[in-house]
């Protein structure tokens, strides 16, 4: 019985500090914690200490877990931060989506003084001049092991993740798909991308795959995993960059992601490859995270 005391928030809060298995359970949902439990509801960030031969020996990582619900049922979603590296923000500005939509948000940041310019973050710190890196030092190398670790301080075993990302984040999140090999991914959802790696070898990385990890014959995997490349209709703007191969894809925003899975599609087409890509238009919203993320968790979690 809660006392007429206290507010039925005020119960909450203190039902989320509580770390045992037993939990506690309030109206419309339970705060139950899985044996394992080493997180906590609500805000939270740890450091995720990477495997070696990583080009760094931990990665801080914001999360959003909702005060009320089963652990085991939330779904976990990792979310990638734009080219400002600002990964608490992201996930502060998740946290309404998390309590609403029931899922557990995990937001790592990938630092500038880790993971220099676009080369380092948005292009997975894949190449070191014009050679590529061990794959150990890969961003995306470390995106399954940071699952890994996600599950243990949950104390429950989880089938897969969803992803999303936003401008530089959307970056990532593509080419991950791309070069991330056998991934327990279950929907990326990549939103306002400034500019693509296309899935063809004319082109050289990372405008293309030419002197990339892959080819076209290597694409079952990535074509068959499920990316929806997420546009805001007002993404209109003309977008410069310093890599003028992505003029190629268009001026701007919008252009450049209707661009990336046409060219996604006929290259599918050519290879006899079926390609699991979509593509979907955010009607009245522009370059906006925030705008991007209300649609996109509509769309992963209705």
């Amino acid at each position: 019985m809660i006392s007429r005391n206290y507010p039925v928030t005020f119960f909450i809060l203190l039902c989320s500090m509580a770390l045992s298995s037993s939990g506690c359970r309030v109206e419309g949902g339970a705060v139950e914690n899985p044996l394992g439990f080493d997180l906590q509801r609500g805000a939270g960030a740890f450091e995720f200490l990477t495997p070696a031969g990583a080009t760094t020996e931990s990665i801080a990582v914001h999360y959003q877990i909702p005060l009320v619900g089963d652990i085991n049922d939330m779904p976990v979603i990792f979310v990638f931060h734009g080219a400002e590296r600002n990964a608490a923000s992201y996930a502060n500005d998740w946290s309404e989506l998390a309590a609403r939509h029931g899922v557990m948000v995990f937001v790592p940041e990938f630092s500038e003084s880790d993971y220099p310019s676009s080369v380092g973050y948005q292009q997975g710190n894949l190449v070191a001049g014009n050679q590529l890196r061990p794959a150990e030092q890969w961003l995306f190398s470390l995106i399954e092991p940071m699952f890994d670790d996600v599950q243990e301080r949950l104390g429950s075993a989880k089938v897969s993740y969803d992803a999303w990302g936003h401008s530089g984040g959307a970056q990532f999140l593509h080419r991950l798909v791309l070069f991330g090999g056998e991934l327990r991914l279950d929907r990326a959802v990549a939103a306002n991308a400034g500019w693509y790696t296309v899935p063809e070898n004319e082109s050289s990385f990372p405008y293309g795959l030419g002197a990339s990890p892959i080819d076209e014959s290597d694409l079952a995997v990535p074509f068959g995993m499920d990316l929806l490349t997420h546009l805001g209709s007002e993404d209109t703007n003309f977008m410069e960059t310093g890599w003028t191969g992505a003029y190629a894809q268009g001026e701007n925003r919008f252009d450049r992601g209707q661009y990336f899975h046409a060219r996604a599609l006929q290259i599918s087409q050519d290879n006899g490859i079926l390609l699991n890509w979509n593509i979907r238009v955010a009607e009245g919203i522009g370059h906006d995270p925030s705008g991007m993320a209300d649609e996109a968790a509509l769309i992963l979690y209705p």
